[in-house]
């Protein structure tokens, strides 16, 4: 068909993507501007994502700009934290000269520098390390966000991840950071992914769903290629035009995909015997190379998209000549490329379906074989080096467990778990923690050579599971752990163990649970002890009690875990516990008493280590009981933000929320109230924390009267699980709902039923709102039955609004005498 006409492999004219490159240039200017965003470029595999990436980067380039580029690797079922950041991070650490990259990259944390060992070798201050597995996380992210804003400040910046479709849970976790954190750095985002290889449950789609809302984010969807381009295409390819009979053939195999359209026009014979399928066309295309550059390519394959010479010498069986004679046929087929990077020798497969097709035509065996090879040489690298290099660990890891090797895979994954989780990569530390345990039966002998025993292999799952955003996973791991300490009667480790589960299942919503594993925790304690673990017994159990409904027992162990971390001299645990104590004040009716505990505690642990967000909840709630609205939504966003730069978004930050919402409804900010409150509509938060900001949408709604959706968020709200001091807050929305509708009846009842629940003196700050509406909707009521000559229903009405007065005159009057009870409450 095109036989006797010259063809190159690739075009070297950039065809059509003339809007989409308009729009990429236009973002790089806003970015240059001060307005940092994100654009997404989505397309099929081979549609030409990387080309329009390489044409922007040559633009970026010509202006003066600078391109940072980082890819995802595809690992199936393993993964390599943060990949394209380190990739890009890496590579900017070896270019910049060293004053300039000492300016780019100020102090290292620990956890970058982990995940970027050429930071160790350069002359850069370090930072001191945490032991708040929360907090590494934290660092890590700002230091990444530092390193950009810092190499942005005189020229603009263009970051390039690619192939997001392959992305691990830290990187998503990272974008998120970035979208939310950027303000005005000159950076641009640019992130590619492949749409057709995402379904409904692929673990990218939430994260893409969450940036479509961000008014900081675009969204470019590649098109396929129509007749016209493809024409133009195949005559940068051929050097001549190519006829209609050539452009119709291609165009119907090719479909329009521009990688297509190249494997197609690269055939050696296009009349008759054009394949049907692009598999078919690279299946030929390797079954035209020679034995040993099969096998190179092969091997290859196994190593990844990206491999450097020296790993690929290490599996290929060739030695080095016939490696170089082998490469060279590889890459002059196009199959392989070599890139530029500082480690020497690195080479790349032109297109991932290339490196695809060459791993699936692996016979299982061999795939074996290739893995043990790299595991050998992995492991060599790590005997020689140290586990600096968390990307070391982790790929040796993988390799040596696709190798079958269960030894040595179960010692890589627990080495990987301690390395990941000390880079702040849970999801990925997580992965090799649940591929650890399930290889500890199967080898003997194991606990000498891991270097841990199997329920300490179990906590720290566990405990890496709870930052992973899964509490319900760190429940079940921790109470296996429990279960083996019990046969050797670990007792510290055993507590621990207890009082960890008791706040995984309160993050889930068991309170039954929490509450057995803290009471059983407590039973442990010796009487007097006083102890880091003690304060954490006492603490834990105490907070369980809060919302339990139990405040006098609640307040009894927080004042004992105060005195015990007094006695340890641990200043945290104290602000931590005065924290919680100021929450229960509140729950008691001493709001003006809980709200100084609250500021006290801030005080202490800004003094301490500036660093107060861990415990907003706990402040944000006493200071909204006295009236102090806009300090409680202040304190509740800043507890947001802390949530989302620890990781803990999803962990924590749906508490904030619950803060901010109740604060901003007394404010009469509404609109605020209905988009903090949007993702419990989207089924994200399911925890108890939901029931509280649901009331506080439906008091929105009905302040707003939109009482249809009032009603919609309340009973959504009644089939939240929760403690059971849940129940009166509800309680609110459903009396402020009767109230807006007249239903005195109702409002009568749920009223009563507030204080039912609420034994006097125990709960009094839970009910004084519900008493407050009470009051007025009787007094309403005895007005329209004047008005309608109803003297006894008149007279029932007025005595039900003296009766809850008196109740509501006395919770104040003993809040007064007991540190204040603000102007909030004195006014209803």
């Amino acid at each position: 068909m095109i036989v006797g006409v010259t063809r190159r492999i690739s075009c070297p004219v950039f065809v059509g993507r003339r809007v989409e490159l308009d729009r990429l240039r236009n973002a790089f200017d806003r970015a240059s501007d001060g307005r940092p965003s994100l654009v997404l470029v989505a397309g099929d595999a081979g549609v030409g994502k990387t080309r329009l990436l390489a044409e922007f980067s040559t633009h970026v380039d010509a202006v003066g700009g600078t391109t940072l580029t980082g890819g995802c690797l595809d690992l199936g079922e393993g993964s390599l934290p943060y990949a394209p950041f380190v990739e890009a991070l890496r590579s900017l650490a070896r270019e910049l000269p060293p004053e300039a990259r000492a300016a780019a990259f100020g102090t290292v944390p620990a956890e970058l520098a982990n995940l970027v060992p050429d930071l160790l070798s350069v002359d850069l201050p370090a930072a001191v390390a945490s032991e708040m597995l929360a907090g590494r996380q934290a660092r890590l992210f700002d230091a990444i966000i530092g390193v950009l804003g810092r190499l942005t400040a005189d020229r603009s910046a263009v970051l390039a991840l690619e192939d997001l479709h392959w992305a691990d849970g830290s990187t998503r976790d990272l974008i998120r950071f970035l979208v939310r954190n950027v303000r005005s750095e000159r950076l641009l985002i640019l992130a590619t992914y492949r749409s057709d290889d995402l379904h409904r449950r692929h673990p990218l789609m939430p994260l893409l769903s969450e940036l479509e809302r961000s008014d900081r984010v675009d969204h470019l969807q590649l098109r396929r290629f129509d007749r016209d381009e493809v024409a133009e295409q195949l005559t940068g390819i051929l050097g001549v035009p190519p006829t209609n009979e050539q452009l119709d053939a291609l165009l119907d195999r090719s479909d329009g995909v521009p990688f297509f359209v190249e494997e197609l026009a690269a055939s050696d014979d296009l009349d008759q015997s054009i394949p049907t399928t692009l598999r078919n066309v690279l299946d030929l295309r390797l079954a035209a190379l020679s034995d040993p550059t099969t096998e190179l390519v092969r091997a290859a394959a196994v190593i990844g998209g990206r491999f450097r010479h020296d790993r690929l010498a290490a599996v290929a069986d060739l030695d080095e000549p016939a490696m170089l004679d082998a490469l060279r046929e590889a890459i002059d087929a196009r199959i392989i490329a070599s890139v530029k990077d500082p480690d020497g020798p690195t080479y790349t497969f032109r297109h991932a379906l290339l490196r695809e097709t060459a791993y699936d035509d692996l016979l299982p065996a061999a795939r074996v074989r290739l893995h043990s090879r790299l595991a050998d040489h992995l492991g060599a690298l790590l005997e020689a080096n140290g586990a600096s290099d968390v990307s070391l660990v982790a790929d040796f890891a993988i390799h040596a467990d696709r190798a079958h090797d269960q030894v040595r895979a179960l010692d890589g994954s627990v080495r990987a778990l301690l390395a990941l989780a000390d880079s702040a990569a849970y999801a990925e530390a997580l992965e090799h923690g649940q591929r650890a345990l399930e290889l500890w039966a199967r080898v003997p002998h194991i606990e000498r050579q891991a270097g841990i025993d199997r329920p300490e292999l179990l906590l720290r799952t566990g405990a890496i599971a709870a930052n992973a955003g899964r509490p319900e996973r760190a429940v079940a791991l921790g109470q296996e752990a429990i279960r083996e300490l019990e046969a050797v009667e670990d007792r510290d480790r055993i507590v621990a163990a207890l009082a960890n589960v008791a706040r995984y299942a309160w993050e889930t919503g068991d309170f039954a649970v929490a509450s057995t594993a803290a009471q059983r925790a407590y039973a442990l304690i010796a009487n007097g002890e006083t102890s880091r673990l003690s304060v954490s017994v006492l603490s834990v159990l105490g907070y369980v009690r809060f919302f339990e409904g139990r405040p006098m027992e609640s307040a009894r162990l927080l004042k004992e875990a105060m005195t015990a971390s007094n006695a340890i001299g641990d200043e945290r645990a104290w602000a931590a516990a005065v924290g919680a104590l100021a929450q229960t004040m509140a729950l008691l009716g001493r709001p003006g008493r809980a709200a100084r505990l609250a500021d006290e505690a801030a005080a202490v642990l800004t003094e301490r280590s500036g660093e107060v967000w861990d415990y907003a909840g706990e402040r944000a709630w006493p200071i909204r009981m006295v009236g102090r609205f806009e300090d409680s939504a202040r304190i509740g966003r800043e507890g947001l933000q802390w949530a989302n730069r620890h990781g803990l978004g999803d962990r924590q930050g749906q508490y904030y929320r619950m803060w901010i919402v109740e604060a901003l409804v007394e404010l009469g900010r509404y609109d605020e109230v209905e988009e903090l409150g949007r993702p419990i509509l989207t089924g994200s938060i399911t925890t108890p924390a939901a029931m509280w900001i649901l009331q506080a949408m439906a008091r929105a709604a009905i302040a707003q009267g939109r009482l249809d959706n009032a009603r919609k968020y309340l009973e959504r709200a009644k089939r939240v699980h929760g403690p059971s001091v849940n129940e009166v807050w509800r309680l609110e929305a459903e009396i402020d709902l009767a109230c807006s509708e007249r239903r005195f009846d109702a409002v009568r009842s749920a009223v009563d039923g507030a204080v039912a629940g609420a034994p006097a003196g125990e709960s009094d700050g839970s009910i004084w709102l519900c008493l407050a509406m009470g009051v007025g909707a009787a007094a309403d009521e005895a007005v329209r039955a004047l008005t309608r000559r109803r003297a006894v229903e008149a007279a029932d009405a007025a005595g039900q609004a003296r009766r809850w007065l008196g109740l509501l005159r006395a919770i104040v009057e003993a809040a007064e005498a007991d540190g204040g009870a603000g102007p909030f409450w004195r006014a209803a």
